[in-house]
């Protein structure tokens, strides 16, 4: 027998691997666990954990239930209803992702000015090694895209704050950044500026856009100072009102303006994403039942079978065992005693109008008359007090059927010693 190239150990090893291989290249295309491909990670963002960066505000807000999420592309698309912050966005970036639409298309806006530059720190990754100054102009360009004219400041730090709406008093560096511009309403400012002002909007908008000049009380150097936490949550829940969050809306944080983009889904993802996962898994269940069908047809021909036997013996035999099965024995040897009378009788012409008894007696004087060891009055009695279903009763009605098959030999034939002879 000439062997193959391979043996069956190093061919099942072949096609593991082969089918793993091809599971990764499938799987690894469609996975997205969410990690941004892009952006400065040791500047301004909820994925900075740098001083200047954002992290942990999303963190806080993310444990306290708010129903925070990051926009890295269509952000304006997962808004809805909801709240959009824009947190020190790159100018230039925010000209070409969002633009004029901030205003058209966001129910509510929050928008923190840019103060400060990261220089990343070589040796610790996420860490800045150096902090400068934005330059104002920058800012102002960023506030121009909700006030449309307005200028951007950097004063000593208030005393007190001349206005302030939100009842919590931030802590906030010698330095304060702050803005001025008739388009908008002091909510927490003093004559130099507004820390936080709001957009006075036309009667009958019903959008609300909030501006934060200084960054300081919300970045991750700053959310831990004094009342800054409960600075921020109070001006968030201003900011959204109050049915926004009684209906939960969306609060998206856009991480666009900050270089981040979401990785492209490959076609081949949308096989594993409801309602789409429910036919790739019956097809691969599918593909599997048809593998293990055709597994058993590896190896050497199997040995045929013996040909069923159709003849009259073996369908006697399997009427014989269908009988036995059902239980009902002493029924049906009654129903054999009669069929077995009846055909004695016929046999021997007995007188037509004979029913039962009178019957009986004619067979039983025809079988006294040839010699008969058993009487057919006997035998029927035999038979009639037979116990039905009673297991021990079975040699007795074994020995009732022989008995009765040996009279219709004798009454019919008569007796006979020759060996071998029928009865």
């Amino acid at each position: 027998m000439r062997r193959g190239p391979f043996t069956r150990s190093a061919l099942i090893l072949l096609l593991t691997c082969g089918l793993a291989l091809f599971a990764l290249s499938v799987l690894l295309p469609a996975y997205d666990d969410g990690t941004p491909d892009r952006g400065d990670t040791a500047r301004a963002g909820t994925y900075s954990v740098s001083a200047i960066g954002h992290a942990g505000v999303y963190d806080m807000l993310r444990r306290l239930d708010f129903p925070v999420s990051r926009g890295r592309g269509h952000t304006l698309d997962m808004v809805g209803g909801g709240t959009l912050m824009v947190i020190e966005p790159d100018p230039w970036r925010l000209d070409d992702e969002l633009g004029p639409r901030l205003l058209m298309e966001v129910p509510s806006l929050v928008l923190v000015l840019p103060k400060w530059r990261g220089v990343p720190d070589k040796r610790h990754s996420g860490w800045v090694g150096e902090v400068r100054p934005e330059s104002l102009d920058a800012a102002r360009r960023v506030l121009s895209h909700v006030t449309g004219e307005g200028d951007v400041a950097r004063v000593a730090r208030p005393a007190a704050w001349t206005d302030n709406e939100l009842g919590v008093v931030p802590a906030l560096p010698e330095v304060v950044q702050v803005a001025r511009s008739p388009a908008l309403r002091p909510v927490v400012g003093t004559a130099d500026g507004m820390l936080v002002g709001e957009l006075i909007m036309d009667e009958g908008d019903d959008n609300t856009v909030w501006v934060l000049a200084d960054p300081d009380v919300i970045s991750n150097h700053g959310l831990g100072k004094g009342e800054n936490t409960a600075f921020v949550l109070a001006l968030l829940r201003r900011a959204r009102g109050a049915e926004r969050e009684a209906a939960r809306a969306p609060l998206v944080f856009d991480e666009s303006v900050h270089g981040f983009r979401a990785a492209e889904r490959s076609g081949i993802s949308w096989l594993f994403r409801f309602p789409y996962g429910i036919v790739t898994g019956l097809t691969g269940l599918s593909a599997l039942l048809a593998f293990l069908a055709g597994a058993g047809r590896f190896g050497a021909p199997l040995a045929p079978g013996r040909a069923p036997d159709f003849g009259k013996a073996r369908l006697i035999a399997n009427g014989a065992r269908l009988l036995d099965y059902a239980g009902h024995h002493d029924e049906v040897l009654r129903r054999y005693a009669r069929r077995t009378v009846r055909a004695a009788a016929r046999a021997l012409h007995a007188p037509p109008g004979l029913e039962a008894e009178a019957l009986t007696a004619w067979l039983d004087r025809v079988g006294a008359a040839r010699g008969a060891r058993d009487s057919c009055s006997d035998l029927m009695r035999r038979v009639a007090n037979l116990k039905p279903g009673d297991p021990r009763s079975l040699p007795r009605l074994f020995a009732c059927a022989c008995a009765v098959h040996r009279w219709k030999g004798e009454i019919t034939h008569g007796i006979s010693s020759a060996p071998g002879r029928r009865r």
